[in-house]
């Protein structure tokens, strides 16, 4: 596991016991895998959720986003597959803090976001699979 990675599953341990803090977002994005729903805040993590089409969803988990309203730039972080996406799985699993279960499939996103205030907030996404470089397009537009 990288270094970031093992950074990235110590925080989400410790944030998991800060769950009764948790508030909802009501934000959401289109995109074109379907609709993505801010679903939880720990601190600055904000976590995600898109369901697909066919009815499996992907969780998402990014920094610097959670108390952020006015200031967004880049957020990086992990997507969880919840269910079977039909991809390949990862060589090691990664604990997903939405569900407290273990994901098979997962991998890097990053998100830059078109304007800094949160009603305006676009952005332009990029994933990968696994622990490879995020480089497949994945936008969304602010409702």
């Amino acid at each position: 596991m990288t270094p970031f990675l093992r950074r990235v599953t110590a925080l989400w341990a410790v944030l998991l016991g800060l769950a009764g803090i948790s508030a909802q977002a009501d934000e959401t994005w289109t995109t074109d895998e379907g609709q993505l729903v801010w679903i939880e805040t720990w601190g600055d993590l904000a976590g995600l959720e898109i369901t697909n089409p066919n009815g499996t969803a992907v969780h998402i988990v990014v920094d610097s986003l959670g108390q952020n309203h006015d200031d967004r730039g880049v957020s990086t972080g992990i997507w969880y597959a919840v269910g079977n996406l039909g991809l390949a799985d990862c060589p090691y699993s990664l604990h997903n803090p939405i569900t407290r279960s273990e994901a098979t499939s997962w991998g890097r996103i990053r998100l830059t976001f078109t304007h800094p205030r949160w009603d305006r907030a676009d952005f332009v996404g990029l994933i990968g699979q696994c622990n490879d470089t995020p480089e497949e397009r994945f936008d969304g537009t602010h409702n």
